[in-house]
C-alpha cells in the first residue's frame, strides 16, 4: 500500500480462485512486492487406524447437510470431494488432495488449508476446518 501498487484479478469460472493465487504470486515475484512467507510442510505417513477411520461421508454438524466425502485410493492418495454448492465454506465444488502433515492434521494441497481430525471417546471421527465441525456419517 505504501507504494501505491495494486492488482486486480478477474476470472469467470469455479477454478478462478486457484488462478488468482498463481497470478498474485507471480506478480509479487516479478515486481518485488512483499508476499506472505512460504510455508513448507512435511508429509508424514498415516497410521493403519487413520487409513481405516478417515474415509467416509461427512456431514455439517450444525446443519446436518452432507458436506464432503473422503476416500483413499490404492496408491494411498487421500481425496476430499465436496457436495456443497459454490457458495459454501469450501469456496467451490471440487476434489482436493489431502496429506497428513502432523498428528491429527491434514493439509489441502491446493490451498494449504489445514483440517484437524479428532476421534471422540465413542470412536466417531470429526473434522474441524476454520472453526466449523463436520462429523463422519454412520450411514
Amino acid at each position: 500500500p505504501s507504494r501505491g501498487d495494486v492488482i486486480v484479478v478477474m476470472t469467470n469460472g469455479p477454478g478462478g480462485f486457484i488462478l488468482m493465487g498463481d497470478v498474485n504470486r507471480t506478480a509479487a515475484e516479478a515486481y518485488g512486492w512483499p508476499a506472505l512467507p512460504l510455508i513448507i510442510r512435511q508429509r508424514i505417513a498415516m497410521s493403519t487406524q487413520e487409513r481405516e477411520n478417515l474415509p467416509g461421508r461427512y456431514v455439517d454438524l450444525t446443519t446436518g447437510d452432507p458436506a464432503f466425502e473422503i476416500t483413499i485410493d490404492r496408491a494411498g492418495r487421500i481425496e476430499l470431494s465436496t457436495f456443497q454448492p459454490a457458495t459454501s465454506i469450501w469456496s467451490y465444488n471440487g476434489v482436493f488432495e489431502l496429506v497428513k502433515t502432523d498428528d491429527g492434521t491434514f493439509t489441502n494441497t491446493r490451498f494449504a488449508n489445514e483440517l484437524a481430525v479428532q476421534r471422540s471417546g465413542d470412536g466417531r471421527v470429526s473434522i474441524t476446518r476454520r472453526g466449523r465441525t463436520y462429523r463422519k456419517s454412520t450411514e
